[in-house]
């Protein structure tokens, strides 16, 4: 991408980084997948895959708006509302699943998965910010 400006880069930054956000979901899901086939309910394979789309929803968005603003030239508030819009949903899932009338112990992989998922998207997410900090300081 050195050499390139910022226009080419931004015009092809969100789906470039899309897809290299649910390249790492879905590899942190086949690395989960064995385990997850021997659970049963939300802890197993269904919760798998709605922990993973939750937080690929929220990690899609996060990127969007990452983009834009980064575009706009104010890339600590892209960082700052990215981080916003990728920990809002897990949480309020943890939130919902904390204040409801079940165990803890009902949904413990669940929240695992989407913690597991949570730490990939936001290593993948930050790496991704870095490039685009370091793309419109050298313009």
């Amino acid at each position: 991408m050195r050499g390139m400006s910022n226009e080419q880069v931004t015009g092809h930054g969100f789906v470039q980084s899309a897809l290299l956000v649910t390249a790492a979901i879905l590899f942190v899901g086949v690395l989960l997948a064995p385990f997850a086939a021997r659970q049963t309910d939300m802890n197993g394979m269904s919760g798998l895959v709605s922990a993973a789309a939750i937080c690929l929803l929220a990690a899609c968005l996060a990127e969007g708006v990452g983009c834009a603003l980064s575009r706009a030239g104010s890339p600590l508030a892209a960082m700052l509302f990215a981080m916003t819009l990728r920990f809002i949903p897990p949480l309020a899932v943890c939130f919902v699943l904390a204040t409801s009338q079940a165990g803890g112990q009902q949904h413990f992989a669940f929240v695992c998965y989407l913690l597991i998922f949570y730490f990939a998207t936001l290593a993948v997410e930050t790496w991704l910010a870095v490039k685009r900090v370091n793309v419109t300081s050298h313009k």
